[in-house]
């Protein structure tokens, strides 16, 4: 029987999500999912077939991953074509407008698969909330900026250091205006410096951690501020009303505390 394993990756763009992620995968053999590029193929696929229903099409729209190439109702996106300034713009739009429809969507992907790694901004928040393991990448702006700017002539495309510097500030403030979690690492993630790392030595470091803690039991609980314990599951803290205690779902998790606690260490 094969042994479930998930793995949540953040970080700031330019951070070495991807890279990294796609690395992990190899390494542990499990599927790597890049929910930006989920997002980015299935806002191409709206806005090529002109979909009216959004919300019809959220229930029954049928996702796969083949490598890095996502198909959405038997179109295949390749990731050249999804990496392109207009098909980032649709991504942003589409997900202003129905985040939660997308997040609800790519959930129900995720709990198809039984061994992981998710990389992305709101991953192991919104997206696969409460994976085995939790990680966020801490990285320099400066060294995000190199990184960037390397991978940009790389490809051939000319850009200068200062437009790079420019375009990573503003979205690093978007991302902040918009969820202060996504620019910050939440008490359940363990965080990797990458500063002068190879992205081997951070998968390395990773791994490492992975292997120390596999032999404990964690539980993921809720926390209220004057310390009461809740259950936590599915991205949703259980309480009791209190009138009829009967047990209610609340996704506004804001005056909570999400952590793990070991279980049974062996």
């Amino acid at each position: 029987m094969t042994e479930c394993l998930s793995i949540s990756l953040r970080g700031l763009s330019a951070s070495g999500k991807g890279t990294i992620a796609s690395l992990l995968a190899k390494e542990l053999n499990i599927q790597h999912v890049d929910c930006g590029q989920i997002f980015r193929a299935i806002a191409l696929y709206v806005h090529e077939h002109r979909v009216k229903g959004i919300a019809s099409f959220f229930k029954k729209a049928k996702i796969q991953i083949t490598n890095r190439d996502i198909t959405v109702e038997g179109k295949t996106y390749f990731r050249e074509q999804l990496q392109t300034e207009n098909v980032g713009r649709l991504a942003t739009e589409l997900s202003r407008k129905h985040s939660d429809k997308l997040v609800s969507l790519i959930n129900a992907l995720l709990s198809t698969i039984p061994r992981v790694i998710v990389d992305g901004r709101n991953a192991g928040i919104d997206i696969l909330p409460n994976p085995n393991f939790s990680f966020f990448l801490q990285t320099k702006l400066e060294s995000r900026v190199q990184r960037r700017y390397n991978q940009e002539r790389s490809n051939g495309i000319k850009v200068s250091v200062i437009d790079i510097l420019h375009s990573l500030s503003h979205r690093d403030e978007v991302d902040k205006e918009r969820d202060i979690r996504l620019v910050e690492p939440q008490r359940h993630e363990r965080t990797v410096v990458t500063d002068g790392k190879t992205p081997l030595q951070c998968v390395n470091e990773i791994i490492t951690t992975i292997n120390k803690t596999k032999s404990q039991i964690f539980l993921w609980v809720a926390v209220d501020k004057q310390g009461k314990f809740f259950t936590y599951e599915d991205g949703a803290v259980i309480v009791a009303t209190k009138k009829s205690k009967i047990p209610i779902r609340v996704r506004e998790c804001k005056d909570f505390s999400i952590i793990q606690v070991i279980l049974k260490p062996v």
